[in-house]
C-alpha cells in the first residue's frame, strides 16, 4: 500500500509541475490492471527542494486534524476526509486526488449545509445534463428523509449520552469532594434508627461478611451472624452481660434477666472471654488495659504477634464512645479491619476521598452516630489536613466519646520531622 500510495503522490506532483512523463489515465489502468508489472519504488529524492517542500505542504493540508474538533462544518468535514483515508477510498490509481479535493470539499460543505439533495442537483447542473426524473426526486427525498431521521436519531443519543455523562460528572465530583464531616450527628442517627426499624439496615462493612444476606443475624444489631441461643451475636451477648442494654441497636429487643455491674477487671475478663474465646490474658496486657481504662497515657511495647491489637480493641469494647486508631498504611488499617469484622467487632476505616467514595463515609458517619462504631481507622493526613474531620474529632472530644490509639508509633516521629504533627 505504502508503494501504491508513492504512485498517486509522483503522479499528482508531476501532473502539477506539466512534467510530459506523468502517466495518463490509461496508463494508471493498464498498470492496475497487470499486477504483473514492477515498478521501482519512487522517491523524492530525485526532486528539488521546492518540489519537497510543496509536497510536504500538500500532506499537512490533507492529513493534518484541526485540534478540538467540534460540530462546526469545517471541522466536521476535515473529520469527514480523515474517514475516507482510513477506510483508503482515494488510493484508486484512476482517481486523479489531489486535483478533486477542492471540489469534493465544496461538495462535502453543501452537502452538510443545504442537504443531499441540493448538492446532487448543483452537481448536475454544472454538469449540463438532464434534470432528474420524477421518479429520481423521489428515491432522493426519501433517502435524504431516511438521513435526516438518522440525524435526528444520532443527535438525540448524544444529547441523551451527554446528559448521563453529566450526571456521573457531578456524581463523581461529589464524590471526589468528599463528606461533610462537620454536620450534626442526630440526623443521621435518626435515619439510621429508621432503617434499623424497617429491618432494611445494611452495615458498611457487609461485603467483608460472607453470605451476608442469607446468615441468620443478630437480634441486637442486625450486622452478624448469630452465634448464642438467645439469638446474638458475641459482642451483643457481651452487652448484654455487661448489663449495657442500651448499646443493642434494636431497642425493641428484650434481654432476659436482670441487669449486671460487674468490675473493671471482670469487665475485661469478660470481653476476653466472650468476644474473644480466650480465658486468659498475656502478660502485661491486663496492666495496659486498665491503664488506658483509667484515663492514662499509655505506651504499649510487646513484639510483633504479642498481642497489641487486642489491647486496645478490649479498651475500645468496653469504652462507651468510639475508638480512633491512626495507622501509617492503608493496607495495615484494611488487614485490621477486616480481621476484626471476622471476629463480630463493628468498625471503620476512612482514608483519601479518590479511593473512598462520599456515599460510604457517609454511611460510616451513620453508624458513628448510632454508636454502633466501635473503633475507626484512620490515616495521619486525614487527621491533619482534612480540616472537617478535625471538627468533627473535637466535637465528640469535647463530649468524652472520643479516644486515640496510635498504631505503629515510629509515624508519628516521621510526621514531627516533616512538620505535620
Amino acid at each position: 500500500m505504502r508503494y501504491f500510495n508513492g504512485c498517486v503522490f509522483t503522479a499528482g506532483l508531476r501532473k502539477k509541475n506539466d512534467d510530459p512523463n506523468t502517466p495518463t489515465n490509461e496508463e494508471l489502468r493498464y498498470i492496475q490492471e497487470n499486477e504483473e508489472l514492477q515498478l521501482q519504488t519512487p522517491t523524492l529524492q530525485s526532486f528539488t527542494e521546492m518540489e519537497i517542500e510543496g509536497f510536504r505542504k500538500m500532506l499537512l493540508t490533507i492529513f493534518k486534524l484541526p485540534i478540538q474538533q467540534s460540530l462546526v462544518t469545517c471541522h466536521r468535514t476535515a473529520y469527514n476526509e480523515a474517514f475516507n483515508r482510513k477506510i483508503l477510498r482515494f488510493v484508486d490509481k484512476r482517481i486523479d486526488f489531489w486535483a478533486s479535493y477542492k471540489a469534493r470539499y465544496a461538495l462535502a460543505v453543501i452537502d452538510n449545509n443545504e442537504g443531499l439533495d441540493c448538492m446532487m442537483e448543483g452537481v448536475r447542473k454544472a454538469a449540463k445534463v438532464n434534470k432528474f426524473s420524477t421518479n429520481d426526486q423521489y428515491n432522493i427525498s426519501k433517502l435524504v428523509r431516511q438521513r435526516q431521521g438518522q440525524l435526528h436519531h444520532n443527535r438525540n443519543v448524544i444529547d441523551k449520552r451527554n446528559q448521563e455523562r453529566a450526571v456521573n460528572y457531578a456524581n463523581d465530583r461529589q464524590e471526589l469532594q468528599g463528606f461533610d464531616f462537620s454536620q450534626e450527628l442526630i440526623p443521621y442517627k435518626y435515619k439510621a434508627e429508621e432503617r434499623i426499624r424497617a429491618n432494611s439496615f445494611y452495615p458498611s462493612f457487609a461485603k467483608l461478611i460472607t453470605d451476608f444476606n442469607v446468615i441468620i443475624k443478630c437480634q441486637g444489631c442486625s450486622s452478624f451472624r448469630k452465634k448464642t441461643v438467645s439469638g446474638l451475636c458475641s459482642l451483643c451477648s457481651f452487652y448484654v452481660l455487661a448489663g449495657w442494654w442500651e448499646r443493642l441497636l434494636n431497642k425493641n429487643y428484650t434481654p432476659s434477666g436482670e441487669k449486671n455491674i460487674l468490675e473493671l477487671k471482670e469487665l475485661i475478663k469478660l470481653a476476653v472471654k466472650k468476644v474473644f474465646g480466650y480465658d486468659h490474658l498475656r502478660e502485661g496486657q491486663l496492666e495496659a488495659i486498665e491503664s488506658y481504662l483509667n484515663g492514662k497515657d499509655t505506651l504499649v511495647s510487646i513484639k510483633t504477634g504479642g498481642g497489641k491489637t487486642l489491647c486496645y480493641v478490649i479498651c475500645a469494647l468496653i469504652f462507651e464512645g468510639i475508638t480512633i486508631v491512626i495507622s501509617p498504611l492503608k493496607a495495615l488499617m484494611e488487614d485490621q479491619k477486616r480481621e476484626l469484622i471476622q471476629i463480630g467487632i463493628p468498625c471503620a476505616s476512612i482514608y483519601a476521598n479518590t479511593i473512598q467514595g462520599r456515599s460510604e463515609q457517609e454511611k460510616i458517619f451513620e453508624e458513628i452516630a448510632l454508636g454502633f462504631t466501635k473503633i475507626l481507622f484512620i490515616t495521619s493526613e486525614k487527621l491533619c489536613l482534612n480540616k472537617e474531620f478535625q471538627n468533627f474529632i473535637s466535637n465528640m472530644y469535647s463530649k468524652a466519646k472520643v479516644r486515640f490509639v496510635i498504631d505503629e508509633a515510629h509515624c508519628i516521629l516521621d510526621y514531627e520531622n516533616r512538620g505535620k504533627i
